[in-house]
């Protein structure tokens, strides 16, 4: 083709060049899980306060790590899945799920709040235990999302400004029945919006707290019910509210 050919406009460009869409498939590793009662004991509803004893006790006496995909389909358990809050001041850092991500289908397209992922068999090692555990997958998640290499030198840079809010644990949806939250808060020492390190995070930006949304129908649920409840403030982004 000469330069005359060549598509003038980014929305000619997409037409002429279509390439193969790409998909993502679930990673070959073992989740922690437990039994789907002993995970209502722990918590159920839209939120529940992090307490180290009860998640010290579950962990002890019901939790195992299981296949992730076979997971996927187990109705009995269910799976422990960090979702972490990005926030600088009052502002709280949202996106929309791209087609690229492991997620089901149902997630794709809509807006969130939380970055994260399943808390695996890695994550608990010596110097990582029970709700340290937690926080070690929260900040390797954020630093495999968003680019965070050119203010934080490693993991436990990250870890140091995270703090365990507690658990969304509803089966409203799909999703929830084979998934807990773990709702951890990362304090984030700039109020610039980071970059994506990941294909299925788009459209980055903050959103301010001061400013209550009406209409949360665009974000996903887990997303939604923690909105509803930190505008409510029955969560506090420093912790629970007493």
């Amino acid at each position: 083709h000469s330069l005359a050919d060549l598509p003038e406009t980014l929305e000619e460009y997409k037409t002429v060049f279509v390439g193969n869409l790409r998909s993502k498939s679930i990673r070959k590793e073992n989740v922690l899980v437990a039994p789907k009662d002993l995970v209502k004991k722990l918590a159920y509803g839209e939120f529940t306060e992090y307490e180290e004893n009860a998640f010290q006790e579950i962990n002890k006496n019901g939790c195992f790590f299981m296949d992730r995909a076979e997971s996927e389909i187990n109705d009995q358990v269910k799976q422990f899945v960090t979702f972490t809050l990005v926030h600088n001041d009052n502002n709280l850092l949202i996106y929309t799920r791209g087609k690229f991500t492991t997620t089901s289908d149902r997630l794709k397209g809509q807006m969130s709040v939380g970055f994260g992922g399943h808390i695996n068999d890695e994550d608990f090692n010596l110097f990582a235990l029970d709700g340290g555990a937690l926080l070690h997958n929260a900040a390797r998640e954020l630093r495999e999302e968003l680019f965070f290499d050119d203010l934080y030198e490693n993991d436990m840079d990250v870890e140091k400004r995270t703090n365990l809010l507690g658990y969304v644990n509803v089966d409203d949806s799909p999703d929830a029945q084979h998934h807990i939250a773990v709702l951890v808060a990362f304090n984030h020492k700039s109020s610039e919006i980071p970059k994506k390190g990941e294909l299925s995070i788009n459209q980055l930006s903050w959103l301010d707290l001061n400013v209550k949304l009406n209409d949360l129908t665009d974000f996903d649920l887990w997303s939604e019910l923690i909105l509803k409840n930190l505008f409510q403030g029955t969560i506090s982004l420093n912790g629970a509210n007493k």
